[in-house]
């Protein structure tokens, strides 16, 4: 019961990812960002499904 609330805060919580112009590894298109590792990190939050904002 103790912990309850502590969870309750911690799934309300929001990463929010920056990274570098780096192609082909990252690279803004139009308002997005694309390449290799904006692929992988869309694989791996797809499987977690945590909320996303970009």
């Amino acid at each position: 019961m103790l912990l309850q609330p502590l969870y309750a805060a911690s799934a309300a919580t929001t990463l929010s990812l920056y990274t570098e112009h780096m192609p082909p590894y990252s690279y803004q298109q139009g308002d997005k960002v694309e390449g290799i590792n904006a692929e992988l990190m869309r694989a791996y939050f797809g499987m977690i499904r945590p909320a996303i904002s970009a």
